[in-house]
């Protein structure tokens, strides 16, 4: 289904939601909240002002495609029922802001060969299940390479697009972050990094996502079937606004949470906010967009201090951006202390390895500023007093 089979101006929301559906087998208790979701982002997408002719229909195909991956994840478990009785045990999960450096770290423990991480390729193409001994030669490899170097991934945010490759690190094998696996629910913040869609965020915020973990853990046991490891290591930094539902899910997790300086990490949202929406949007407004990302970032940053002063038995390990980025291994080998795991001679060779091999600024380095965007230091110490009170510290 292309990105042309949809209009904003001949098809209503409803009509899109019927659509998005349309042949796609999902299981009932995966259908029922999906199709909720659906049409509250869809009425969001049709009030939203500004987007291009094409716009919708391109926000539209990507979740159609979500969808449909959730349908390949359903039709295997119905022809491999052994896959639902797959455990998910004490994954460590990393999250924190977004812009705190949690791709980086992610990437980096990823190179330790007992952690099982899902993979770009993997989450694009998940169907047949991976297999340990074809999983570094899978031919999926060359196909998530050639669908985002081709011809259109210049202005798409694919790796081919260099302005959005130096905001944000990312390649067939490397890590890929929960996002992908939680957006085939419809119940995921991807489609806001993309369209805005403020009344879908807003909902989104305060909703059950307990149904969106559900999809989570299937697609968790679908990649773990045929390739496990000793624990999975997950990455995603709007876990911070779903740690209740996470932990219900996973009792039994690990998280890592990152810091850094507000001051940055929204000037670097917005820019990378930017580039994204570019796909959709004619005109961007920076002040708009500057104050959009403060008011995002403000959910990041305080509702996991919420959290965690309400449930202080859960296992939470701080780790400072500006040591990542001084001493990556010395701050890698305080997390596994902390996480009571141990880092081996192998897993510590090949994290060496891939600091050398990814410089910061690999592919061009990333500029922003609080300025272009309306804001200021002042400002944001005064809406993340909290976050400043108990970070400062750490964040500089």
């Amino acid at each position: 289904m292309g990105a042309a089979t949809l209009s904003k101006e001949t098809h209503r929301p409803t009509n899109a939601v019927e659509m998005l559906f349309d042949g796609i087998d999902i299981a009932t208790e995966d259908l029922a909240p999906a199709r909720e979701a659906a049409s509250i982002l869809f009425e969001a997408l049709w009030s939203e002002y500004g987007l291009k002719p094409d716009g919708i229909a391109t926000v539209f195909l990507q979740q159609r495609q979500a969808v449909e991956r959730l349908g390949q994840i359903e039709a295997d478990r119905r022809r491999y029922p052994e896959i639902a009785r797959e455990n998910i045990m004490a994954p460590l999960i990393l999250a924190g802001a977004p812009r705190s450096g949690t791709t980086f770290l992610h990437s980096l423990m990823s190179q330790d060969p007992a952690f099982r991480s899902p993979l770009a390729w993997e989450t694009l193409y998940p169907s047949p299940p991976p297999e340990a001994a074809t999983y570094s030669t899978d031919p999926r490899i060359d196909r998530w390479k050639h669908d985002n170097y081709g011809e259109d991934a210049a202005s798409s945010n694919k790796a081919g697009n260099a302005e959005f490759a130096k905001k944000h690190l990312m390649a067939a094998t490397l890590p890929e972050e929960c996002g992908k696996m939680l957006s085939s629910s419809v119940r995921n913040m991807d489609v806001w990094a993309l369209a805005r869609v403020i009344p879908y965020f807003n909902w989104f915020l305060d909703t059950d996502k307990q149904p969106a973990f559900a999809v989570h853990r299937k697609w968790l046991q679908h990649l773990q079937w045929r390739n496990p490891r000793e624990r999975w290591l997950l990455k995603y930094p709007s876990h911070g606004l779903m740690w209740p539902y996470v932990f219900q899910s996973f009792p039994d997790a690990i998280v890592v949470e990152t810091h850094r300086n507000p001051c940055a990490t929204i000037s670097s949202l917005a820019s990378l906010i930017g580039t994204l929406r570019k796909l959709a949007f004619e005109n961007q407004d920076p002040f708009a967009l500057g104050i959009e990302m403060m008011h995002f970032q403000q959910a990041n940053y305080l509702r996991p201090i919420a959290f965690r002063q309400s449930n202080p038995q859960k296992t939470f390990i701080d780790v400072s951006y500006n040591d990542l980025l001084t001493e990556p291994l010395e701050t890698v080998r305080r997390v596994y202390a902390a996480a009571g795991l141990t880092l081996s001679v192998e897993a510590e060779r090949r994290m060496r390895q891939f600091v050398l091999d990814n410089p910061q600024g690999k592919h061009g380095v990333h500029e922003h500023d609080l300025e272009s965007y309306g804001l200021n230091e002042a400002i944001l110490r005064e809406k993340l007093a909290p976050y400043y009170e108990r970070y400062g510290d750490m964040i500089g």
